[in-house]
């Protein structure tokens, strides 16, 4: 599993330094995934209730994690 972390990380890595999709590399670097996350929660709150309440809950079962903390 850990290998497997470590290429999508390299591959990922890859493509920053590539800028391959025409993002420049700070853009990338600098992305939150938490930010991101709690975009995708807040266009949820449109639809339904229940599927909204999903969203949060695991966006506060994100923000637990020990590795929330981390930065790559």
């Amino acid at each position: 599993m850990n290998q497997k972390a470590e290429a999508i990380r390299a591959k990922r890595l890859l493509e920053i330094e590539s800028s391959r999709y025409g993002l420049d590399d700070r853009t990338k670097l600098s992305a939150s995934f938490f930010d991101y996350f709690d975009q995708l929660t807040d266009e949820k709150a449109s639809g339904s209730k229940s599927n909204h309440s999903i969203w949060i809950s695991t966006r506060h079962h994100l923000h637990r994690l020990p590795l929330a903390k981390t930065v790559l």
